[in-house]
């Protein structure tokens, strides 16, 4: 099985840092195990790795070329998907995309094709939704962090949180509901400290957003969402 199983071949002291591990099952009973890990030079960038229902490794290749940070994984019953933070040449972080289908893995590619160099798009939240792939993230486009909601390969984005400049909003979840729409989750850095915000956002996406976000003490709207969110 996979218990007490090391990633890496190497000896330990050979670590080279590796961090933000994420895991994807696959159809097949296999997994897929993403992660942060520095290059020989000390680059930063995705290493992936691929184990069968016995847990032997099938294989690990690197996915990114250049600094790239915190891999999130996400799948469907044919498909795979890898996201991650690919450092630009201006010195942001723009988050970018690839995708596994019948065992091959397409090239990367930027996951907000409008996306200006410089800018730090970051705490991507990737989820399946009537078998397309959403991702939600945090973007510093308006000089604070603005929550962007995109389906991949059919962007715009649409930003989904309504607070004002200057508050941050980080850390999404999102889920997916019978109704087929999403249930997003994240939290506002106000002035008076953390807020934890909510929305429901209709799907296919469209020109508006859903609504901004009630506050999570809402607590009996948020239980019968999670009630009726797909598992």
């Amino acid at each position: 099985g996979y218990e007490d199983e090391q990633l890496d071949a190497r000896d330990p002291g050979e670590s080279r840092g590796q961090s933000f591990p994420d895991a994807q099952a696959l159809p097949d009973g296999g997994l897929l195990i993403a992660w942060q890990e520095a290059d020989p030079s000390g680059t930063p960038g995705i290493e992936l790795a691929e184990f069968d229902a016995q847990g032997q490794l099938r294989g690990r290749q690197r996915m990114s070329s250049g600094a790239a940070y915190r891999p999130r994984l996400a799948g469907s019953a044919d498909r795979q998907w890898l996201i991650y933070e690919a450092r630009d040449a201006a010195g942001g972080l723009q988050l970018r995309w690839q995708q596994r289908e019948s065992g091959a893995w397409s090239a990367a590619q930027a996951l907000d094709p409008g996306a200006v160099a410089g800018r730090w798009q970051r705490y991507a939240e990737p989820v399946v939704a009537n078998g397309q792939l959403y991702v939600a993230w945090s973007d510093d486009r308006a000089g604070d962090d603005d929550l962007l909601l995109i389906r991949a390969g059919g962007g715009p984005p649409l930003r989904i949180d309504d607070a004002p400049a200057g508050v941050a909003s980080l850390s999404a979840t999102a889920l997916p509901l019978d109704s087929g729409d999403l249930m997003l989750a994240w939290q506002d850095e106000t002035a008076a400290g953390p807020q934890l915000r909510w929305t429901v956002q209709p799907l296919p996406l469209s020109g508006r957003g859903g609504g901004g976000g009630a506050s999570l003490l809402l607590l009996g709207g948020l239980i019968l969402l999670r009630r009726r969110a797909r598992r």
